[in-house]
């Protein structure tokens, strides 16, 4: 499994890019708990470094439950998951016709 680590010149700045470079990490396929580990960086008492083996326990007493997108930004969200969805099809389709029935290339019309 792939790791992150950041350096900055401060805790709060390394803190701030940990976090942004947890949003912007994806791996399909499996599962992972990057949504997990985004929400700890953005935690007051992780950020203030009052940490203890018991952090998750008294946190997150519950479980950790990702927050789920409402209003605009679920709006959003769907429009891009269907834009990628259309694009990527595309994309299969338009290999699977280059490819002829015995596996080989056919030719394309520039």
């Amino acid at each position: 499994m792939p790791s992150s680590s950041t350096h900055a010149p401060t805790r709060d700045a390394a803190i701030a890019a940990q976090a942004d470079a947890l949003d912007a990490f994806t791996i399909d396929g499996i599962r992972h708990n990057v949504p997990f580990l985004a929400a700890v960086m953005q935690h007051k008492r992780w950020q203030a470094g009052k940490l203890s083996t018991a952090f998750i326990a008294e946190e997150y007493p519950q479980g950790f439950h990702p927050v789920a997108p409402e209003g605009e930004t679920q709006h959003v969200m769907a429009a891009v998951a269907a834009a990628i969805d259309h694009v990527l099809a595309s994309a299969s389709a338009g290999f699977r016709a280059s490819v002829g029935a015995d596996g080989g290339a056919r030719k394309c019309a520039a």
